[in-house]
């Protein structure tokens, strides 16, 4: 499963027609197996109403996990079976049908709902499973799911605003890129970084840390930033 490949070549080639009620939603590009989202919006009210709830969520936290739900809608996996999954059970060190759980050695644990949401995502039937999947560890899965969760999570929140007047960041759904203001505040934003990650406030260290993601994402999280933002954290000047 190649993570590194562009998405602008993933499209949804089926008629629809689009929700007016799109327009004031997030726009996130689809692949694989999975519509861009305004797409799956559009074809779903269970899922519109989802994402209608979660975008008055301020709280990080929380709409962390309802965004974990939105991606299971959205790739129609919420009741997956363990056969429509079509992994090997070879691989695995056990298989809970009433929890919906698979385990794997090392102690790893994904739900149904995961790996099927990374085969969508990635855009593999069940035969090709088989083949692509039956000798993947299970934390080649986990890394799997969390790329393409933080991935787009990051999307989702960026097109929320939630960093307005904090890092200049945003997200162009027609290229599927996150794009950062070149001539922002470097010094200014560490400073504000800094005093983030000491607040009290749970959500303000959250969104901390999400606005290092997105300079990750970027490719502008070097070790300089990172020293420079974590020394002396603990005797703030």
């Amino acid at each position: 499963m190649n993570f590194e490949l562009d998405r602008l070549y993933s499209y949804y080639n089926r008629e629809v027609k689009l929700n007016p009620e799109i327009v004031g939603l997030p726009w996130i590009k689809g692949y694989g197996f999975m519509p861009d989202l305004p797409i799956a919006i559009s074809m779903d009210e269970t899922l519109l109403n989802t994402v209608k709830e979660a975008v008055v969520e301020i709280d990080l936290t929380r709409l962390k996990e309802r965004f974990e739900g939105i991606i299971f809608r959205w790739a129609g996996v919420e009741n997956i079976t363990a056969e429509e999954l079509g992994i090997s059970w070879a691989i695995l060190s056990g298989n809970d049908r009433e929890r919906r759980l698979l385990h794997f050695e090392g102690g790893i644990t994904l739900s149904y709902e995961q790996v099927g949401a990374i085969e969508k995502f990635v855009g593999i039937t069940p035969d090709e499973v088989q083949d692509g999947i039956r000798h993947r560890s299970g934390r080649f899965l986990l890394e799997a799911w969390n790329t393409m969760f933080q991935g787009l999570f990051t999307r989702f929140v960026l097109m929320q605003d939630f960093l307005k007047g904090f890092l200049p960041a945003y997200y162009d759904f027609y290229v599927d890129k996150i794009v950062l203001d070149e001539d922002s505040d470097e010094n200014a934003f560490k400073t504000q970084i800094k005093e983030m990650l000491l607040s009290d406030d749970t959500n303000q260290q959250n969104l901390a840390v999400f606005s290092l993601m997105v300079l990750k994402e970027v490719n502008k999280l070097n070790t300089e930033i990172m020293q420079n933002i974590f020394s002396n954290i603990d005797n703030p000047q």
